[in-house]
């Protein structure tokens, strides 16, 4: 059974009316219900986002979805209204949607397995086609469509602090060059904490990058267009997550699954690939000399913050810790946002340390 997580603020949004209210040439968005309520919203957002337990539940991307048409009622009742429609089945699916997403969202603030790591496979997953089979790469050929917005998923992914690796039986060289000529700068290899390129077993390859980040099978998702090659991992590695199939529902998996949400994004998240590269750069090194004259290369301090509440900068980030039982959490116990704020106002405190 999940904990449950007490929140001191939330609301959902107000569903915004159409924006053609005033005829075919009035100033429909200016001065109209639509300015008006899209400007209650985005209002709401900010005060919301500003509350340390706030939170705001966008649904009219649901509602656009669906079709408003099908499922506003405004086209049929007054504008002010702000109701589903009873008269059709999407207005049902519409009400299903948003209680599911209001799920997600809770699902979300408990950090209920949570994806930490995604590995890409590339030919048919990152861009059409397999590259070693052209002659000349025309680049819009093989990224137009589902692959650039797979990409974009992946680097909001990023943002939000997953880390991404790259598994893919080709040959390196070729491919990392044929990568670049492809996506130039709109992603780059170096997104990627992990890059795995040869012609080993995928379990082998993913065997290293998961030693690599230091992340569990069960934290992890692997992404891949061809299923034998799913299963040949999914043997080695029984509890992570997997996706394939069709390639167009890849985008909007990563970007609204809950597995892939985080409730807050902290500082560090936009480092972590940084910091899983500079990690496996010192490990490397580490083999060449002796163990104690590597520390004392390293030069390291140590620093310490006392945390007693929400505000303090390093905040997000220890409660990011605190709930990776892998790394930093010795007890197992995992922590809600609200369910540390409570105890810090109840007189508990932090001690977070950065080297």
């Amino acid at each position: 059974m999940c904990r449950p997580v007490s929140v001191s603020q939330g609301n959902g949004a107000l569903l915004e009316p159409p924006p053609q209210v005033a005829g075919v040439l009035g100033r429909n968005r200016q001065g109209s219900l639509y300015r008006l309520v899209r400007g209650l919203n985005d209002a709401l957002e900010d005060h919301l986002a500003a509350s340390s337990r706030g939170y705001y539940l966008e649904i009219n991307d649901i509602r656009q979805y669906y079709g408003d048409a099908s499922v506003y009622d405004g086209y049929l009742s007054h504008y002010t209204h702000n109701g589903l429609s009873p008269l059709s089945v999407q207005g049902e699916w519409i009400a299903r949607d948003i209680l599911e997403r209001l799920e997600g969202a809770m699902r979300v603030l408990r950090a209920e397995d949570p994806v930490k790591l995604i590995i890409t496979d590339l030919d048919n997953t990152l861009w059409r086609g397999v590259l070693a089979e052209e002659d000349e790469i025309v680049p819009w050929q093989h990224t137009e469509g589902w692959p650039l917005g797979y990409a974009e998923a992946l680097l909001e992914c990023k943002r939000r602090g997953i880390l991404l690796a790259i598994c893919s039986k080709n040959d390196e060289g070729a491919t990392r060059e044929r990568f670049q000529q492809l996506w130039g700068q709109r992603l780059r290899l170096e997104d990627f904490c992990s890059v795995q390129i040869n012609w080993q077993p995928k379990s082998q390859n993913i065997a290293q990058i998961l030693r690599t980040t230091n992340i569990l099978p069960d934290h992890a998702l692997f992404i891949d267009d061809h299923p034998l090659e799913i299963e040949e991992v999914r043997r080695a590695f029984s509890r992570m997550r997997f996706l394939t199939g069709a390639p167009e529902r890849w985008r909007h998996v990563l970007l609204y699954a809950p597995e892939t949400q985080v409730a807050r994004v902290s500082e560090e998240s936009a480092l972590r690939t940084n910091s899983i590269q500079a990690k496996a750069v010192r490990e490397l090194a580490a083999v060449d000399i002796d163990r104690d004259a590597w520390l004392r290369s390293l030069g390291l301090t140590l620093r310490f913050d006392r945390i007693v509440d929400v505000g303090h900068s390093r905040y997000a980030r220890a409660l990011e810790l605190l709930n990776r039982t892998n790394q930093f959490n010795t007890t197992g116990q995992r922590w809600s946002d609200a369910e540390l704020q409570d105890w810090l106002a109840s007189g508990g405190w932090l001690l977070a340390a950065r080297a």
